[in-house]
């Protein structure tokens, strides 16, 4: 029994291992791609992710608007990278 639960937890653990190294891997090579099929929206990010970072560090808060601020420009970095991601896979079959 207790042979039988050992092999069965290895087995979880090493399924769980390869699946999220494959989704890293994968992660990384939508990445890559976008920064060679899109530099302008890739350039676009950065000063996205640049800004989120200033605006969590600024003691003001920017008249109240500073959270939706943050907020939505996290959003508006997820839709391009979704974007942007969905259009390199669709086009990794042609």
């Amino acid at each position: 029994m207790k042979k039988i639960l050992v092999t069965t937890i290895a087995g979880v653990a090493f399924t769980l291992g390869v699946v999220t190294t494959s989704g890293f891997i994968a992660g990384r090579q939508t990445e890559q791609k976008r920064q060679q099929n899109y530099p302008r929206i890739e350039s676009a990010i950065v000063k996205m992710q640049d800004a989120v970072d200033y605006l969590q560090n600024a003691p003001n808060d920017f008249d109240g608007h500073k959270a939706t601020a943050i907020r939505d420009t996290k959003n508006a970095i997820e839709s391009l990278k979704l974007a942007t991601a969905y259009h390199t896979d669709q086009n990794a079959d042609k």
